[in-house]
């Protein structure tokens, strides 16, 4: 069975690292009339969106690059009302509620046949006709060159991960942090929370769950996009305000 569509027309940005993946990609996205870009990595889509007005992005990140993933696509669809569809390997609960707020418009898993691709990016696109052009795409901004912070990442979309990341953090959790952006060590940590360097470490690997990172350093780049505001209020908790939480939770 074939499913047949209009030509939808304007442009698309795949990002795929896999040659043979982005050509099936490339080849589904020229039959619907989209004209697509293919890059590697984020950091190239960063690059071409300071020239590109994309109708629809498609990425298939791996798992560990999910989060910055999705800050592009939040990014893109802030400034240019970009659609984006998701290819996934596997899907897992938890990072459904990050994928809803960063306004994906479609989710694909592994093997993706071609009707299914085609359907899900012609909706994509139709959702994205049906919201208000941004600024930018509209021209009452000049397109300028999209900020890269950390290997590419787009700041606005870091920004609105790393906010949601430290809402979902426990007080306890935020106090941690909040003395490793004072640069302490874990030992130092622990003494000052009055906990074990082992409740610690527990309270960072909840953490880098919580912010999709793997190591101490890696959050700390993550925390360094956030609103100045919201990351000068966890270094400021040098844990004292944390002293009623006795225990080692």
């Amino acid at each position: 069975m074939t499913t047949e569509h209009a030509s939808i027309g304007g442009e698309a940005l795949i990002v795929e690292s896999d040659p043979r993946t982005a050509r099936y990609i490339e080849e589904t996205l020229d039959r619907l009339g989209l004209k697509p870009t293919v890059v590697r990595s984020v950091a190239d889509a960063a690059a071409q969106l300071a020239r590109l007005l994309p109708d629809l992005l498609v990425l298939s990140p791996a798992a560990a690059d999910l989060v910055e993933h999705l800050a592009f696509v939040e990014a893109a669809r802030r400034r240019r009302g970009s659609g984006s569809v998701l290819i996934l390997d596997r899907f897992a609960a938890p990072i459904g509620e990050q994928i809803q707020a960063a306004g994906v418009d479609g989710v694909l898993l592994k093997p993706v046949h071609r009707a299914q691709l085609e359907v899900t990016c012609s909706l994509a696109v139709a959702r994205r006709s049906r919201r208000p052009a941004p600024a930018e795409a509209s021209g009452d901004v000049p397109v300028t060159k999209v900020p890269e912070v950390n290997g590419g990442l787009v700041a606005a979309g870091v920004t609105f991960v790393a906010r949601r990341s430290m809402d979902r953090m426990t007080p306890r959790e935020r106090q941690v942090v909040g003395l490793l952006l004072q640069h302490r060590r874990v030992p130092a940590i622990a003494a000052s929370l009055g906990i074990s360097q082992q409740t610690v470490r527990n309270h960072l690997k909840s953490v880098f769950r919580r912010t999709g990172t793997h190591s101490q350093q890696e959050l700390l780049d993550r925390l360094s996009v956030a609103p100045s505001g919201e990351v000068d209020r966890l270094a400021r908790d040098d844990g004292r305000a944390g002293m009623a939480l006795s225990g080692p939770a």
